[in-house]
């Protein structure tokens, strides 16, 4: 499990292996500085960077099979108590902007 911390000081779980399936792990590329950059700027730190990244493919993986945004929003809220809404929804649209290919 990864945390991830609210711009507020709360933690949060992030279980890598829960409702999103994850794609094949990836070597550091520059798109990873920049999705946690970009999660930074929303107010979303990590500890664990590598399975915050990985989970944002999970996301990509979602959409590709179909699963609805406000569904994949609910993911990441119950995997991540302290988000509010608008912060899950800012990580999925990080991850689909970073991570996932057009179609």
């Amino acid at each position: 499990m990864t945390h991830l911390k609210a711009k507020r000081g709360i933690t949060a779980g992030l279980a890598v292996t829960s409702a999103l399936c994850l794609a094949p792990a990836a070597g550091a590329q520059p798109q990873d500085a920049a999705f946690l950059n970009r999660l930074q700027s929303v107010g979303i730190t990590t500890s664990n960077p590598y399975a915050t990244v990985m989970y944002a493919h999970g996301v990509c993986r979602q959409l590709d099979l179909g699963v609805p945004t406000a569904q994949i929003v609910d993911f990441v809220l119950s995997d991540n108590p302290s988000f509010d809404r608008k912060g899950a929804a800012d990580y999925v649209v990080l991850a689909y902007m970073t991570y996932c290919p057009p179609a």
